[in-house]
């Protein structure tokens, strides 16, 4: 009798997945709001961050180029703010280049960036580096005490598909010997920190060698979502439908960490721009 319940379990899952998979069934997870740590700076929607810093505005897009903002918590799984304690401290962060991506002028790091007031100047820095490339160093002053948004430009030819941005300080509050895990020595680096894509997409190559490519990237950034493009024809709707139902599969399997979602359209008219990927039958 438990065997035959847990084959049920596993049937009634499949088919469940199966309409996920096919459109027909939505699958909705609610978001849980995690409660802001002590000593944390909030920003409400549209709220700057405080501090003499302020942010740069993006210069205008032209001849082609898009932008997206790969935020560290969205995008690059940072949780929590990057506490960085003691008089030396590092972390890194794995960041991807989606392969259709050709990156621009214009890429950055954005780094929403406070630190302890009792760091001295001369002596506090920190490194921001690219791939091993260090892009800039910041002195821990005055200026950045509280909440404060640093722009650091990305040279296109640095990044590759898989990248690493690296954070570095030294922190020091006396000239004199100190306790290297002083609780003054710290600099706190917000989960709302992002990295500021310019680029322009590059034409699909249709190559059934590279499948799924390109109708999924693995190095995407942001939900993905397939759209397929069905024949009105009823002849072949059952072997169609079969056909997508084998594609879908596969692409699901493929994107399962991201959580992929699909939808079917029956004309060129109701194609939405805003899809990740489009799949023709």
């Amino acid at each position: 009798m438990l065997i035959r319940n847990n084959m049920l379990r596993m049937v009634g899952r499949f088919l469940a997945i199966l309409l996920v998979l096919m459109g027909q069934l939505q699958l909705i997870v609610p978001a849980q709001p995690k409660a802001p740590q002590a000593g944390q700076q909030v920003l409400a929607s549209g709220q700057e961050p405080t501090g003499p810093g302020g942010t740069t505005k993006a210069a205008p897009l032209t001849g082609g180029q898009q932008s997206y903002s790969a935020r560290f918590d969205n995008d690059l799984f940072i949780q929590d703010p990057i506490q960085l304690r003691g008089v030396a401290a590092g972390m890194t962060i794995n960041f991807v280049r989606p392969r259709d991506w050709t990156i621009q002028s214009g890429t950055e790091v954005r780094v929403q960036l406070s630190h302890s007031e009792a760091l001295i100047p001369e002596l506090s820095y920190l490194n921001i580096i690219v791939n091993s490339t260090t892009l800039k160093t910041i002195s821990l002053d005055k200026s950045n005490v509280l909440t404060t948004v640093i722009t650091v430009a990305i040279p296109p030819e640095l990044l590759k598909d898989y990248n690493q941005l690296q954070f570095s300080v030294a922190q020091h509050y006396t000239r004199d010997c100190e306790d290297p895990f002083h609780s003054s020595l710290w600099t706190r680096i917000n989960k709302e920190s992002e990295i500021y894509f310019v680029y322009k997409p590059t034409p699909p190559n249709p190559d059934l060698s590279i499948f799924p490519a390109p109708f999924y990237d693995d190095l995407h950034y942001g939900p993905v979502e397939l759209q397929y493009l069905m024949p009105q024809s009823s002849t072949s709707s059952a072997q169609t439908l079969k056909a997508m139902a084998t594609v879908n599969a596969t692409l699901a399997q493929s994107a399962a960490w991201q959580h992929p979602t699909s939808c079917r359209v029956h004309s060129l008219h109701t194609l939405r721009p805003d899809v990740s990927f489009d799949v023709s039958f």
